[in-house]
């Protein structure tokens, strides 16, 4: 079962119903944020988190700019990793 909720194409009510009020009002509050901002916003935090979390191995090592990051997929947060080297 798709866990994802999908507005049908064909309306099951009247286009000045209250339902079609409120359907307009929650289409204009989720707007859809762009990949290219998850994936910066992503970096971000994974670099702020390593460097808070790891001041004194990784974060030292691991510089901020080599972070990728990667959009939210499905039900998944966006996500960033960074090279540390020897495949890992």
């Amino acid at each position: 079962m798709d866990p994802e909720l999908h507005v049908p194409d064909q309306r099951p009510y009247d286009a000045d119903s209250p339902l079609a009020h409120l359907m307009e009002i929650v289409a204009a509050a989720v707007d859809e944020v762009p990949e290219e901002v998850e994936r910066d916003a992503a970096e971000t935090t994974a670099a702020h988190l390593v460097f808070d979390a790891y001041p004194y191995t990784l974060g030292q090592v691991v510089d901020p700019d080599t972070w990728q990051g990667y959009p939210a997929v499905r039900r998944f947060e966006a996500a960033a990793v960074a090279p540390l080297g020897g495949g890992l």
